[in-house]
């Protein structure tokens, strides 16, 4: 699983850099908060060879997904994250974050799918008890199995009671009011 994260790491962070080979990037990389721009910049760094190893692990990963997941389940289940929406500390919004440890356990339970490139779908499935946050199931399967994936996230949403989480920001009422 370790490579996977590695994989899916190199290969985000080259396409990042790719796309900032663009006229558009030294105009706006700015705009872009420093965890981007120190993640950008570090996607520059990887090698064409690192990123043709990756790439044989995304092979890898996807003969596993297939050989030893799908030839038996319809559907991958799991979290949709690793832990609640993290408290978002004073400075963040104005100075940006990077926070490895809090992203990797956010996305603990994306890193196979995505780096595969396999639809999947996260849907909420109740709270936690004491900040009544949103927790979720990601629900994945077989390239063009996509019907399967939405019949069993519509039969799982059937089953929440909506409630608002202790902090809410409406932000279509905020965005009418603009």
């Amino acid at each position: 699983m370790e490579e996977t994260k590695v994989a899916h790491a190199i290969t985000i962070l080259t396409e990042l850099a790719a796309g900032g080979t663009s006229r558009y990037y030294d105009r706006f990389i700015n705009e872009f908060t420093p965890e981007t721009q120190i993640n950008a910049e570090l996607g520059r760094s990887i090698t064409s060879l690192e990123f043709l190893h990756a790439q044989k692990v995304r092979r890898f990963a996807m003969e596993v997904l297939y050989n030893h997941v799908f030839s038996k389940v319809d559907v991958f289940i799991t979290p949709g994250t690793g832990c609640t929406a993290p408290k978002i500390l004073d400075g963040v919004l104005s100075y940006g974050e990077s926070n490895l440890a809090q992203t990797t356990n956010l996305m603990r339970f994306i890193y196979h799918g995505n780096l595969c490139g396999i639809p999947g779908v996260v849907v909420p499935i109740g709270y936690s008890r004491r900040e009544k946050l949103p927790i979720s199931l990601q629900i994945q399967a077989p390239h063009w199995d996509e019907d399967i994936i939405l019949g069993v996230a519509k039969s799982l949403e059937s089953f929440v009671v909506r409630e608002k989480p202790m902090v809410f920001f409406d932000i279509m009422e905020m965005a009418s009011k603009e």
